[in-house]
C-alpha cells in the first residue's frame, strides 16, 4: 500500500488513500499504528507533492481529520509535523471544492477541539 502512495498516477494515489481511510475507519488501533509508523508524515508528504489534485487533498484531509480525533497524542503529532499548515494550504489551493472545504474545516475543528480538551486536562 505505501508504495502506491508514491505512484506517478494520481488515480492510484487517490485510490490508495481511500483504502487507507477505510483501514483507519475499521479500527482505532489502525489509527494508532498509522501514527506510530510514520503515516502522518507520509500522508502530508503525499498531500504536499500532489497539492494540485483535489481528490488527493480531499482524502488527505479526511485521513488527518480521522487521526486528529483519535487522541491528544496523535493530535499533537499532527500539529508538530505541520498538519495544520498542510490543511490550510489544501483549503487555499482548492477553495472552489466543496468537499475539500467541508473536510478540511472539519479537520481543523478536530485539531482545535482535541487541543482544547488537552489544555483543560
Amino acid at each position: 500500500m505505501w508504495k502506491d502512495l508514491s505512484s506517478n498516477d494520481v488515480t492510484v494515489v487517490s485510490g490508495t488513500m481511500d483504502e487507507l481511510r477505510n483501514v483507519i475507519d475499521a479500527e482505532v488501533e489502525n489509527r494508532e499504528y498509522l501514527t506510530r509508523s510514520g503515516g502522518v508524515m507520509t500522508i502530508m508528504g503525499v498531500m504536499e507533492g500532489r497539492i494540485e489534485s483535489e481528490s488527493v487533498q480531499f482524502m488527505g484531509c479526511t485521513i488527518l481529520e480521522r487521526l486528529a480525533s483519535t487522541d491528544s497524542e496523535t493530535n499533537e503529532a499532527i500539529r508538530e509535523m505541520g498538519g495544520i499548515s498542510m490543511i490550510r494550504e489544501s483549503l487555499r489551493q482548492h477553495s472552489n471544492s466543496e468537499r475539500v472545504q467541508r473536510i478540511g474545516n472539519a479537520a481543523l475543528r478536530s485539531e482545535e477541539h482535541t487541543s482544547e480538551l488537552q489544555s483543560h486536562s
